[in-house]
């Protein structure tokens, strides 16, 4: 009895064994490469338990296939317009062809070496196009960093797939920084783009102010016309009526009228205190005598 017992639990033992030679299990967020006799025989990246031919007929490569972040090293790189900057870059990553990945690399931290290099080459060749201007400036309209990261990441996506079996999803400049050399150019550059702006603002008040002033002047110079119109008319009308007013005082007494006129002579010719010889036969003052 006892020996059929002893049988029994090493059979069931084996076939344990048996079994678990001939499964495997994968984690969520990762990949495996199933080989036979060190032939691929396909990939899997379905978590959970999995069959496989047990060792050593088959074997199993793991990879962690979530989302990595990597920097690169700073690397000095030269503009456009012959500027030295220092760049450092992030990169988000993964693996897109987990077979190819275990024929290139296996190794993610021996990926990560292979993408900086990679990454360093494409903004060395990127920023050839650029200025420096276009990382640091006063003008928004002239950084142009989403354009140089978005060339950057296009330049790559295409051979870490190919050579390396990886995804770059993304590609970023996390840090700027300048030699000492260029410190004093680049600020002099600032200086002198401010200098721009305060001489432009100052030109645009100008012409504001002078377009000001003669909207002004040419309304005041209307206003005046106006005026200077309705004065004269005004004075004609009253000397119209005024001379309405001498006819009409004349005709009814010529005498009484030149009196009265004699006497408005001499109140405008003679002031206060006023010496005057006179010859009192002639008008008015002949009116002096009488």
């Amino acid at each position: 009895m006892n020996r059929g017992i002893r049988i029994t639990t090493g059979i069931i033992v084996v076939l344990i064994l048996l079994l678990s030679a001939c499964m495997y299990q994968l984690r969520e967020g990762s990949v495996a490469v199933v080989t036979r006799l060190g032939k691929c025989i396909h990939t899997e990246t379905e978590a959970g338990l999995h069959f496989r031919y047990p060792w050593p007929v088959g074997k199993i490569y793991r990879f962690d296939n979530r989302i990595r972040v990597m920097e690169s090293s700073f690397t000095e790189t030269l503009t456009g317009d012959q500027r030295n900057v220092i760049l450092l870059n992030y990169a988000t990553w993964n693996i897109s062809n987990p077979l190819k990945f275990l024929e290139s690399v296996r190794v993610l931290e021996t990926a990560e070496i292979r993408l900086d290099k990679l990454i360093t080459d494409a903004k060395n060749a990127v920023m050839g196009n650029y200025y420096l201007s276009n990382l640091v400036s006063t003008e928004i309209e002239d950084i142009k960093m989403a354009q140089i990261e978005a060339q950057i990441l296009e330049m790559v996506q295409a051979e870490a797939q190919d050579q390396y079996g990886v995804l770059i999803s993304d590609v970023a400049i996390l840090r700027l920084a300048l030699p000492k050399d260029n410190l004093t150019s680049v600020f002099d550059q600032m200086r002198a783009e401010r200098r721009q702006h305060a001489q432009r603002f100052r030109a645009e008040g100008e012409e504001e102010a002078a377009a000001i002033k003669s909207a002004a002047d040419l309304e005041a110079a209307q206003i005046l016309a106006e005026a200077q119109e309705n004065a004269a008319m005004i004075k004609a009308e009253a000397d119209a009526e005024a001379a309405s007013i001498y006819a009409f005082a004349h005709s009814q007494d010529s005498e009484f009228y030149e009196f009265l006129r004699s006497l408005e002579a001499l109140g405008v010719i003679l002031g206060e205190n006023t010496t005057l010889i006179v010859d009192t036969e002639a008008a008015p003052f002949d009116l002096l005598d009488e």
